[in-house]
């Protein structure tokens, strides 16, 4: 009984010293994604950049983002989602569960502000990859790394938006949400 018994406590300790790999974030509902966003956008990652900050203490990459459609708030033909982490100079910076774009890849993402600039809203739960053809496309959120809590808990929850659904559906739902939040915002 008193092997067990150490095993089982060593085995607590290796447990309680490991790394924790990931972030924990309060899972938003849709609504709190939309209300929280300054925009929503649809459109084509264009380029990324990695760059320091003004006082040479953090990296942060910059997606530019070339727009297909604005859902909420205003924008030019493009945006730039300013994510903390890369790599530059031989440094490399990584905050698990910060959400990573590709050139070329087609998105939607809900944008909120930050003093860096406009950060995707909920760490991963704004970013939807556009997939599919013609006719049969579909947004997809991957939150990566990203643990969301709900109510006190902890676990892995799927993103409260969508993380499989139609893209006409899916921005379709987002227009109305946004209209619902104008008109109660103005009353």
């Amino acid at each position: 009984m008193r092997v067990v018994s150490k095993t089982l406590l060593l085995a607590l300790a290796l447990v309680a010293c490991s790394p924790v790999y990931g972030t924990l974030v309060p899972r938003l509902s849709f609504e709190e994604l939309v209300g929280q966003s300054q925009v929503v956008v649809h459109g084509r990652v264009a380029s990324i950049r990695v760059a320091w900050d003004t006082e040479r203490e953090n990296i942060w990459t910059h997606y530019e983002i070339v727009l297909d459609e604005v859902l909420k708030g205003s924008a030019g033909r493009t945006v730039e989602i300013q994510e903390p982490g890369g790599e530059l100079d031989g440094v490399r910076m990584e905050i698990v569960g910060t959400p990573h774009y590709v050139v070329g890849e087609e998105v939607v993402v809900f944008a909120a502000p930050t003093p860096a600039g406009l950060r995707t809203c909920g760490w991963g739960q704004g970013r939807f990859v556009v997939e599919g053809e013609a006719g049969q496309r579909r947004v997809r959120n991957d939150l990566g790394d990203v643990q969301l809590t709900s109510a006190g808990r902890v676990g892995r929850y799927r993103a409260a938006a969508a993380s499989d659904e139609a893209l006409t559906v899916f921005k379709q739902r987002i227009r109305e949400e946004v209209r619902r939040q104008s008109a109660s915002a103005s009353r």
